[in-house]
């Protein structure tokens, strides 16, 4: 606050950079100023604001002008209509572009919606003029924000509402300066503070009802990290009593479902034994042992074959000895002895033996060779290789079965393995298969060159499962003597809950440090808390504005005739700073009845006036008062009370004034004369392209002064030049010209020679500073008025078809209105 005072008094005011300064000071971003010097000299500024016109206005009601409403350099303007010419419309461009209405302006309900709304304003600011496109969607001017504007809505905020006081004494201005500052400081850290928004998701709302939902509903900013870890822990132990909670849940007959797992678990000790024996065959002891089997079969195979080439050379084919030769040798034996000789041994070479496969007769030398083969078959060398073949063959046979995988996956899914684990198994009885079927060929790899991979992690995991089955039959096995479903259903929701939040650890984590941000704002919104400059400005407030304010309240209740309106004007509270104020029934049974209740409308009217007047009557600088019809509702004291303090405030301000009513531009046409001030009048009017046209004021809506020298100027001038070519609308233009004379004849009758007694069309009679000024007539006066009556009465009535009425020259024109002008001016100044 000392660097805000500072600033203060040397800027006389604080901007969005100073704004960002200030919160640094409060975060301890920044140094405070030690410059003290200059303290409490006044902050207050004034300015010169002058409305000059509006323009160009663009989908604003049904305002659609050509010209732009100009408001000239008199300080009084009168901007006269009918009803629907388009003057509220200009009211309410006024009221939203000066801020005084946060209300949208409205578009021709009619028509579609305008693509912008908008128009150009031109006003000046201590004789700066300066133009403005304002777009009527977007901010108020805040160079037009000091303007004061009246309108029926004023009626309403100052007899229901509290208001406080817009006159601040220099005295005050640091207070209120520095209220403003705070309040600019903690919307600033509040804007902030507002952003660090929560990303923490709902939790379900299944789960609302859990203790874990209620921690994590409930983090502060002040968490320590072993609380966060706890909170958002979930181990794998409660990941299984989750898991096995929803199956024992799932489960209509546990005693079914036992027998079920039993089932799972023969099939998983099925595939780990299956694994563990083909484990065997992957050692390199067990490849080692085949070798030698192969290697011995091999190489008395080999013996056999050499002893077989000795009997092949006596022989007369090639081959003897060999498989294949081996194989018809065994063949021959089998037929002979289960068909041609089954009493006889193989070979048979007894009499008359024939060769089982040619049927010949066996001589001599045929039957010792087929002795000397048998010979050899049953040979030692022969025997030895078949007895190490039959070994390799038959550890050949104990290997494990090359297996389809359609088969394997089977199995799997009995045992109810998931699939990452099924792949791992796959893989390794895959290699397995491989292996087998190299051993088979007779490839058997050495110890370094068997790929089978390690599947102890495998027979791990499958001999968990395991007791994980056996685990669950027994518990199934109790549950179908007795389970407490509530409970188990409550435990598992606690689980489900818990390892939801346990997904959410990251976002717990970022919700805490946000928690943890957003509380460093509260101290700091604290340091721009404006109690205490409330406190000292109500103090102040007490003896500087509430007394003044009443008065001034009071004295212009007096001005505008008003006082005998029991109401009064009283201090209420105070708000940063600021006084806050109510309008009250003065001495009333019913403290709490509204004034807007019991106050006729006119009342209202007035009531309001002298508030509004009261509020900004104190203040600096030169602003422009608005007043949009200030006389609707009252009667005639009030309205020429009302009108003498416009023309009283027009001498130090600019007062733009609109209405629709012809005798208040009549009244404030005399008023302003006699204070000798000028008028500007606007007349504006509804055109076929829209309203708010600024046009000439129409000539029943001149005083008549200024009627008579409209009628000798321009109206006289354009007849003089159709007299003088002969033009046909000579007639016209004169008969016109007689007929407004016959009428201005009529009203100066009214308001000059009868000083408003009475009026046509009019009840009152107003005597009241009005009726000595009969005591002026004269009998000329009444000649001169009798003979101009007569004389033009024939322009206004119907003539006789035989004797019509001869229409005057543009001279007789010309002398009869200055005649009458001359009379108007001498008359008006006539003394008593």
């Amino acid at each position: 606050m000392r660097e805000a005072a500072i600033r203060l008094q040397k800027n006389n005011t604080v901007d969005e950079n100073d704004i960002s300064d200030l919160v640094k000071i409060i975060k301890g971003e920044k140094q405070i100023s030690p410059d003290l010097s200059g303290l409490g000299t006044s902050v207050a500024t004034s300015n010169t604001v002058r409305l000059i016109s509006l323009s160009d206005v663009k989908g604003i009601d049904v305002l659609h002008p050509r010209k732009p409403l100009d408001f000239g350099s008199d300080n009084l303007v009168l901007v006269y209509g009918r009803n629907g010419s388009g003057k509220s419309g200009y009211a309410r461009i006024l009221k939203k572009c000066c801020g005084k209405t946060t209300n949208p302006l409205k578009h021709n309900v009619y028509d579609n919606p305008p693509h912008e709304q908008s128009c150009a304003i031109k006003y000046s600011v201590n004789g700066t003029e300066r133009m403005q496109q304002w777009d009527a969607k977007g901010r108020s001017i805040p160079d037009l924000s000091s303007v004061d504007i009246f309108d029926g809505a004023v009626d309403k905020f100052y007899l229901t509402q509290e208001n406080e006081a817009s006159y601040t004494p220099s005295e005050m201005h640091l207070f209120t300066a520095l209220v403003d500052v705070c309040e600019r400081v903690f919307a600033f850290l509040n804007a902030e503070q507002s952003k660090l928004v929560s990303k923490l998701p709902t939790i379900p709302s299944k789960y609302q009802s859990t203790r874990v939902a209620g921690q994590y509903a409930g983090l502060l900013h002040n968490m320590k990290q072993s609380e966060i870890d706890m909170m958002t822990e979930f181990s794998v132990d409660s990941a299984t009593k989750l898991k096995d909670l929803g199956e024992r849940l799932n489960v209509a007959d546990p005693a079914v479902t036992a027998k079920k797992r039993r089932e799972v678990k023969t099939q998983i000790e099925s595939i780990k034994t299956s694994i563990e024996n083909r484990l065997s065959v992957t050692t390199g002891e067990s490849l080692e042992n085949l070798r030698k089997l192969l290697k011995d079969a091999t190489q008395k195979r080999q013996i056999s074959l050499e002893g077989a080439k000795a009997l092949g050379i006596e022989s007369k084919l090639e081959g003897v000895g060999h498989n294949t030769w081996k194989a018809l040798w065994e063949a021959a034996r089998e037929y002979s002895t289960q068909c041609a000789y089954q009493d006889e041994s193989f070979p048979h070479t007894g009499s008359q033996a024939r060769c089982v496969l040619c049927h010949q007769e066996l001589d001599a030398v045929a039957k010792e060779r087929l002795l000397s083969f048998e010979t050899f078959i049953k040979g030692s060398l022969e025997s030895d290789a078949k007895v190490a073949e039959a070994a390799f063959d038959d550890t050949i046979q104990k290997l494990p079965k090359i297996v389809e995988e359609s088969e394997v996956r089977t199995r799997f899914q009995a045992a109810e393995l998931d699939e990452a684990l099924g792949n791992e198994i796959w893989t390794f009885i895959d290699k397995i298969n491989a292996l087998v079927a190299k051993i088979q060929g007779k490839a058997i790899p050495t110890a370094e060159e068997n790929t089978i991979p390690s599947v102890c992690a495998v027979l791990t995991k499958l001999s968990e499962l395991i007791t994980i089955a056996e685990s669950k039959a027994k518990q199934f096995e109790a549950d179908a003597k007795v389970f407490d479903r509530t409970k188990a259903q409550v435990e598992m929701f606690e689980l489900e809950a818990k390892q939801w939040v346990a997904q959410q650890k990251d976002a717990v984590l970022t919700e805490v440090k946000r928690l943890k941000d957003f509380q460093k704002y509260e101290p700091w919104k604290k340091d721009a808390n404006t109690r205490a400059l409330t406190t000292e400005a109500g103090s102040a407030s007490e003896m500087l504005i509430t007394e003044s304010y009443i008065k001034r309240f009071n004295r212009e209740l007096q001005h505008l005739g008003a006082e005998g309106i029991t109401v009064e004007l009283v201090k209420s509270r105070n708000v940063k700073g600021r006084g806050k104020y109510r309008i009250q029934l003065r001495n009333a049974k019913s403290p709490y009845t509204n004034p807007i209740d019991i106050l006729s409308d006119g009342e209202k009217r007035i009531v309001s006036l002298a508030a509004i007047l009261a509020d900004v009557a104190g203040q600096g600088g030169n602003v422009p008062f608005v007043f949009d019809d200030p006389i609707s509702s009252l009667d005639q004291d009030f309205e020429e009370r009302t009108i003498a303090r416009l023309v009283e405030l027009s001498a130090e301000r600019q007062v733009i004034v609109f209405t629709h009513r012809l005798s208040f531009l009549s009244i404030l046409t005399k008023a302003m004369e006699k204070s000798g001030g000028s008028l500007k009048t606007i007349y504006i009017s509804s055109k076929p392209w829209g309203t708010g046209e600024p046009a000439e004021v129409p000539f029943f809506g001149k005083g008549t002064k200024e009627a008579l020298n409209t009628l000798k100027d321009a109206r006289l001038n354009a007849l003089k030049t159709c007299y003088a070519i002969g033009s046909d609308d000579y007639e016209i233009l004169a008969k016109a010209i007689c007929g407004d004379f016959r009428i201005v004849l009529e009203r100066i009758v009214e308001t000059v020679l009868l000083a408003d007694v009475v009026q046509r069309h009019r009840r009152e009679i107003n005597t009241m500073g009005k009726i000595h000024s009969l005591a002026k007539i004269k009998t000329a006066d009444c000649d001169l008025i009798d003979k101009m009556m007569t004389k033009y009465s024939c322009y206004e009535h119907s003539q006789s078809n035989e004797v019509p009425g001869q229409l005057p020259s543009p001279g007789d024109l010309d002398n009869d209105i200055k005649e009458v002008l001359t009379w108007h001016i001498e008359y008006s100044q006539r003394k008593l």
